[in-house]
């Protein structure tokens, strides 16, 4: 109930940095979809940010159930994004272009890879465990969001065009 919750402030913490910007016609109002997952990449590496300070200064075990708290945090936030990534971008390129297939499969693979941590995680006792698992888990998003921002996402723009990107955009937001 309490991740629900926190997922829910983040969710609603994202759609409201998201909000398409005003401007004067229609179609400079909508952001496209690689622009939104570009800014949740912004706010989950902030908040990975924060998790790797509270690393840095915390070392005692009873503070390592907050460590791994605020990791199923941002957890909760990665799934959601990922859904959009999985709902929305994916089967799109996939649909138009099918020698990207095995791109899109490393890429869900990664998704499933980062999110995997977290059973792990959640059912880890020893500190150095977890902390171990908090360390892979921002490795890993850390070098997938890369990808995507470096390689996936300005192909999707030069394949499926701004128009089409803005499309998805607008469908996702609604979520």
């Amino acid at each position: 109930m309490l991740r629900d919750l926190r997922k829910y402030r983040l969710s609603e913490f994202s759609i409201k940095v998201l909000r398409p910007l005003p401007g004067p016609s229609e179609e400079k109002k909508s952001m496209d979809i690689t622009q939104l997952l570009s800014v949740e990449h912004k706010v989950i590496l902030r908040q990975v940010h924060y998790l790797e300070k509270l690393m840095k200064v915390t070392r005692s075990e009873k503070t390592v159930c907050c460590l791994r708290e605020m990791t199923m945090l941002i957890a909760d936030t990665v799934q959601r994004h990922s859904s959009l990534e999985d709902k929305f971008l994916f089967p799109e390129i996939g649909r138009y272009f099918n020698e990207e297939k095995n791109f899109i499969a490393m890429m869900e693979f990664e998704h499933g890879e980062i999110l995997g941590i977290m059973p792990v995680l959640e059912n880890a006792d020893d500190p150095k465990l977890v902390r171990k698992e908090i360390e892979n888990f921002i490795k890993s998003l850390r070098s997938h969001f890369l990808k995507e921002e470096t390689s996936y996402f300005p192909y999707a723009k030069k394949k499926l065009g701004v128009n089409r990107l803005r499309v998805l955009g607008n469908k996702a937001i609604k979520i």
